[in-house]
């Protein structure tokens, strides 16, 4: 059995390829992290926001109180336009200088949003080169963990859906997604996915990406997801689909053989920290 926290936080108690590592966590009450979308403050001074700040202030106590292994972020991180290079000061103003609480100095381990490939993604991932908290190694990667406790393991899969999709330009201008830049990048990275999911032997996979496959939000779902994607969740029994994009929380579930979870998580006005519990079977 597995329980889901769901907002800021994701409890998950014990009941490859390129990118890939396996870490033991010690929290003796099960593997808990953060998870947040749609973070990214400003392009101007102060770099930040009313909400962001208070958003962190709220995940620092949640992180102290539940004991948190790392942070999930999963794009826009940096509005509007992405950073330039990884020498970007908003690197340090919109990110080292927000989440300061010390249960924050943990894994962050981060994809890219819509917002983001507007600037140099490569320079997001080169910044993991110069950080002990970000933790952005390519475009899509993934992470196995240890329930501490347990011999059980998750593993999160982080996939960029711009790359997959095309891009959705900004969010007050929205524009449909028409199909990924480059359908030879697209192609590849479905192969890593599948080729992920077939390979894993975890006990729980949840896939993460910035746009969703459902959603009743502003930008509604991703059709190119629908097509592409859930058949993948499906077939290889992923336990949970966790995405940014719309800026609001959502929980939506798709029944077949296993009550699979879609998860929306957006920060940008939610200036709060909420938590829903979902009761999950293990992919088995």
């Amino acid at each position: 059995m597995i329980c889901l926290s769901v907002s800021l936080l994701l409890s998950l108690l014990a009941a490859q390829s390129q990118c890939h590592s396996i870490v033991d966590t010690q929290n003796a009450d099960g593997l808990e992290f953060l998870i947040l979308g749609d973070w990214g403050g400003m392009p101007y001074p102060f770099y930040t926001t009313d909400l962001q700040r208070t958003v962190a202030g709220s995940m620092g106590k949640t992180a102290a109180t539940f004991g948190a292994s790392f942070v999930v972020a999963l794009g826009d991180n940096f509005y509007f336009t992405g950073v330039e290079n990884e020498d970007s000061t908003r690197f340090i103003k919109t990110f080292e200088d927000v989440y300061t609480s010390s249960s924050l100095q943990i894994p962050w381990y981060v994809i890219a949003g819509n917002h983001d490939h507007y600037g140099n993604v490569t320079g997001q991932i080169d910044y993991t080169r110069h950080s002990n908290l970000w933790k952005f190694p390519n475009f899509y990667h993934s992470h196995e963990f240890t329930i501490p406790g347990t011999s059980m393991s998750v593993q999160i899969i982080l996939i960029d859906t711009v790359l997959l999709c095309g891009h959705s330009g900004h969010d007050h201008h929205p524009k449909p997604l028409t199909g990924p830049e480059s359908p030879e990048l697209a192609d590849e990275q479905l192969k890593w996915i599948e080729k992920s999911l077939a390979a894993s032997t975890a006990d729980y996979i949840i896939v993460g990406g910035h746009y969703p496959v459902w959603s009743i939000g502003h930008h509604g779902p991703t059709s190119q997801l629908i097509e592409q994607l859930k058949p993948l969740l499906e077939k290889y029994n992923v336990n949970a689909y966790i995405c940014g994009h719309d800026h609001n929380m959502q929980v939506s579930c798709t029944l077949n053989i296993f009550w699979r979870p879609f998860l929306v998580f957006a920060q940008r006005g939610t200036p709060y920290c909420s938590i829903i519990n979902l009761f999950l079977t293990s992919k088995y």
